[in-house]
């Protein structure tokens, strides 16, 4: 009788201890998942600011060389195709732009008129989406990941139209931007610790990403 009474006395006791722990025991667990869902939360508004910052970023960038194009097409040096005055003048914009690594001119055919730097041999470049969007539309342009073949580097080319005085294409201007340039906007984003931000163009072409971007651009984006 006293080892049932014993036994009875502990089971009583253990659900006392069991039922004044349970309402803790779930406290914790709730208080657990609502910090998880927090850090959540926190993350994924970190993360969208951090892209909010990148674009407005690269839409400052765009709009320069949109507005930078505009004022070279009215340039007599351009409006003339003058091969020698237009190199000259590429020659210097770049060294105030460094965040471009060469500026051309186009014929409507598509062979390169000049370019700095220059072309080692004819160019045909009839075939950059920039350059057909620009015939197509008579206005800016933004082209696609393409190796260049003025430089030999990956970049990103924006065109624009020089229009004559039926507003025919009568040639179009470019430039082309260094990937760096943007590889340096995705550093300077912060990210926080394991985390990548990757820009691609309308193509999925991986145009840079941070980090690794040497590794990563000009490659698909993996499904």
């Amino acid at each position: 009788m006293m080892w049932k009474f014993l036994s009875t006395l502990r089971a009583r006791l253990l659900l006392l201890v069991l039922l004044a722990v349970l309402p803790a025991l779930g406290l914790m667990l709730y208080t657990a998942d609502e910090e998880r869902r927090i850090a959540a939360a926190w993350a994924q508004e970190d993360a969208l600011r951090l892209v909010r910052l990148t674009s407005t970023d690269q839409e400052q960038l765009i709009e320069g060389a949109r507005q930078l194009l505009s004022v070279m097409a009215q340039l007599p040096e351009v409006r003339s195709s003058d091969v020698a005055a237009c190199s000259a003048l590429f020659t210097g914009l770049l060294k105030q732009h460094p965040h471009f690594i060469s500026f051309g001119l186009i014929k409507p055919n598509g062979d390169l008129l000049c370019s700095f730097p220059p072309a080692g041999s004819p160019v045909n470049l009839s075939d950059r989406s920039y350059f057909q969007r620009v015939l197509h539309t008579r206005d800016f342009a933004v082209g696609d990941y393409q190796i260049s073949r003025v430089t030999g580097k990956g970049s990103l080319n924006f065109g624009y139209p020089v229009l004559d005085e039926a507003r025919q294409v009568q040639a179009v201007l470019f430039a082309a931007l260094d990937l760096t340039w943007v590889n340096r906007l995705a550093a300077e984003a912060k990210l926080p610790p394991g985390a990548t931000l990757t820009v691609v163009d309308r193509n999925g072409i991986i145009l840079t990403r941070h980090p690794d971007a040497e590794k990563w651009a000009g490659q698909p984006v993996p499904e």
